[in-house]
């Protein structure tokens, strides 16, 4: 994965590639308030039932592949 600068900074950019940069940047910024708001309360959830159960969470049993 590239870093933050290496993707959206861009030098003597044209107004075309400036909007084109924003764009992406807003499409990245919303799929990452999807993932908080998908995954995220998936985690916030299950947190309160460790707590509520006294026990402890595994967060990666939460992200791993079930076999039916």
């Amino acid at each position: 994965m590239s870093s933050f600068e290496q993707r959206y900074y861009v030098r003597n950019a044209t107004l075309w590639q400036r909007l084109r940069r924003d764009v992406r940047l807003a499409w990245d910024n919303l799929s990452f308030l999807c993932l908080w708001l998908t995954r995220g309360r998936r985690i916030r959830r299950a947190y309160r039932r460790a707590q509520d159960a006294d026990t402890q969470l595994i967060i990666e049993d939460l992200f791993t592949d079930r076999d039916p």
